[in-house]
């Protein structure tokens, strides 16, 4: 029988995942509360239902699977506050259930770790709220459900890129203040690796594997945007809304071990930076791959062999240096001549001229000229070819020459 998922409140979230089942085969009903909207869930291949329609019983009937993305409102939840009777007719014939969650529900623990067997104690109204849904869903006897507590979302179009180009991004500073958080490809992959060996009851930290403190966020993406450092403001004295307040009031490291070992997830955006390098290739591409050379720059200055390393493919690197007779085809045979140079070379920061970048599927290719302010002429004609690797844009081939038009 052809799988069917009936995704409640399809967003950002959701839509990740149908991008992972749709090619499989799967059917998606997807509800949503605007006309316009509906319209742009059937060209991406949902079939739209508008929230409180009769047929959303229909779907309700027919599904196998149900995705619960919408978020509880004062009275409770709305989807069980419509639909609770069908739904607990038919929980034994359903095989997965999934509620989207927060972190909140663990509340404050003040920098220090928690794992899914942690207490529930909100310490936000939000907070409360999830931790209600959570409990009412789980009342329904033999539902199959899967709980799942998002660290906060970010991915192509929504993070902090936008805010940074137009000067409103700000630092905002409190000491011991760590989050964590979750590219939205990796939400999707945890779903369907748990759609794919169901364990009812069972809760899952849906996070990366590094807690940052905020406003190293904001810094890594002026970097990426080569802009400059957005100014820090003290927590006490930043002008935010309640709501942006509101998460500061909890600090903690969210452990993500169980959706490695049990579900077997290899989170494709361990850390913020891979997941912003990638949604900046989304959003901005030319401006993603000119942060590979800012990179390279920046990791040759400070004569840092490990940085420069995480500019090229794992497995294979042809480097080509004509002018300076280097050439390899192995990486370590190259690192190793890098390396000689950083102890016995003269160093200075590189000067890029003319960058510019062509696009050839998942793969760039990127050229500049290379000058030291010292001796500008010749210049090194430069050209990156370059893939994405884990989020990042990353050298599989490097050729340096001197500029013929300027020997």
């Amino acid at each position: 029988m052809k799988k069917t998922l009936l995704s409640f409140g399809h967003g950002y979230s959701a839509q990740a995942l149908d991008r992972v089942l749709i090619p499989q085969g799967w059917r998606i009903y997807g509800t949503t509360r605007s006309a316009d909207k509906a319209a742009e869930l059937e060209a991406r291949g949902v079939i739209p239902l508008v929230w409180g329609d009769p047929a959303v019983r229909d779907a309700l009937a027919e599904c196998s699977h149900i995705l619960i993305s919408a978020g509880p409102k004062d009275a409770g939840d709305p989807v069980l506050a419509l639909y609770r009777d069908v739904i607990a007719a038919r929980a034994s014939d359903l095989e997965w259930v999934g509620y989207l969650s927060t972190t909140g529900v663990y509340g404050d623990h003040d920098g220090d770790w928690v794992t899914e067997d942690a207490p529930l104690i909100p310490a936000t109204p939000r907070g409360m709220s999830r931790k209600n849904a959570e409990q009412a869903w789980g009342s329904i006897s033999g539902l199959p459900l899967h709980i799942f507590r998002l660290a906060g979302i970010y991915g192509p179009g929504r993070g902090p890129f936008e805010k940074v180009r137009t000067g409103k991004a700000r630092r905002i500073i409190k000491k011991g203040q760590v989050f964590s958080r979750i590219h939205v490809d990796d939400i999707a992959q945890v779903l369907a690796a748990s759609i794919a060996q169901p364990n009812p009851g069972r809760a899952y930290n849906v996070c990366d594997n590094d807690p940052a403190p905020p406003q190293d966020v904001i810094a890594y993406a002026a970097e990426l945007l080569g802009m400059p450092l957005p100014p820090a403001v003290a927590f006490e004295d930043a002008d935010m809304t309640p709501m942006a307040r509101s998460f500061y009031a909890e600090s903690k490291r969210v452990d993500n071990t169980r959706i490695k070992e049990e579900l077997g997830v290899e989170l494709a955006y361990p850390d913020y930076r891979a997941g912003l390098q990638k949604s900046l290739s989304v959003e901005d591409p030319r401006s993603s791959v000119l942060s590979f050379l800012e990179r390279y720059n920046n990791a040759f200055y400070a004569r840092d062999i490990a940085a420069l390393q995480d500019c090229y493919t794992e497995d294979h690197v042809r480097f080509w240096d004509n002018h300076a007779g280097c050439d390899s085809d192995d990486l370590p045979a190259h690192l190793a001549a890098v390396q000689a140079f950083f102890d016995n070379g003269t160093i200075e920061q590189l000067e890029i001229d003319a960058p510019q970048v062509w696009f050839h599927g998942e793969t760039a290719t990127l050229t500049a000229t290379l000058r030291y302010a010292s001796s500008p002429k010749p210049g090194v004609r430069s050209t990156f070819c370059l893939k994405m690797d884990k989020g990042s844009w990353r050298a599989f081939h490097v050729h340096h020459s001197f500029d013929p038009n300027e020997a």
